[in-house]
């Protein structure tokens, strides 16, 4: 209980005589701190430094940001860049792919081709070989046909 300048501590329950702060101020005395307002005093000077810390990493945190964030646009622009690369191998891929077909179809073709000849070139031998029997036989024939002459 606080009466200008007269408080009665509630502990001892008796009367205790504090001069008023503003008096004192005027007087050219600063109040005596009690130990609760030097605690106080401690404790807002650590709130102040790590307030002043808290700043720092604050600081340190947006550049770290900063630098991510341009990190990460660099990353998405090279994963555009691989995916349209993606996109081109995948293209030529396909055209490789029809030209591979198109080359195994001229191919099958060409086998087809190579089967015909080579069946008209066995029977074309045997037609030969025929005509040259026929020969043989014209040329016996003509021989025995002058020796009966």
């Amino acid at each position: 209980i606080s009466n200008s300048g007269l408080t009665i501590s509630p502990e001892k329950n008796e009367p205790v005589i504090i001069e008023d702060a503003e008096i004192q101020d005027k007087a050219g005395k600063k109040p005596e701190e009690t130990e609760e307002v030097k605690m106080i005093k401690e404790e807002n000077e650590k709130m102040k430094e790590e307030n002043v810390k808290m700043k720092e990493e604050n600081a340190k945190f947006k550049d770290q940001i900063e630098k991510l964030e341009v990190r990460a646009k660099t990353l998405d622009n090279e994963k555009t860049v691989f995916e349209s690369r993606i996109k081109t191998l995948e293209s030529t891929c396909e055209n490789h792919q029809k030209t591979i077909e198109a080359l195994q179809n001229d191919q099958i073709v060409a086998n087809i081709k190579i089967q015909a000849e080579q069946s008209n070139n066995e029977n074309l031998k045997s037609e030969l070989k025929k005509a040259q029997e026929y020969i043989g036989n014209l040329d016996k024939e003509y021989k025995l046909s002058l020796i009966h002459i």
